[in-house]
């Protein structure tokens, strides 16, 4: 019986499975936009009065890289589990 039911709803949970990679790796696409933005506004900052340091920038930069790479690591285990 059981066998039968994995036949049955293999496909369906292969497509939900997917679906959810495709929704995460969206969270984190618009988040690594978002702290794009903000490191350009930290940039920003930063050229107008250099005595702030390069901290904070430096640190939404790096967010921004790690939440790009958890979105294409989504995308592509969406595309690789078809």
């Amino acid at each position: 019986m059981a066998g039968k039911l994995k036949l049955i709803f293999s496909d369906f949970l292969r497509t939900l499975r997917q679906l959810w990679l495709e929704f995460i790796g969206g969270i984190f696409l618009a988040l690594g936009v978002l702290f794009i933005l903000a490191a350009i506004q930290e940039y920003r900052k930063y050229a107008q009065s250099p005595e702030l340091g390069t901290g904070r920038f430096l640190v939404v930069l790096f967010s921004s890289v790690v939440m790009l790479l958890f979105a294409l690591e989504s995308f592509w285990k969406s595309r690789k589990s078809r």
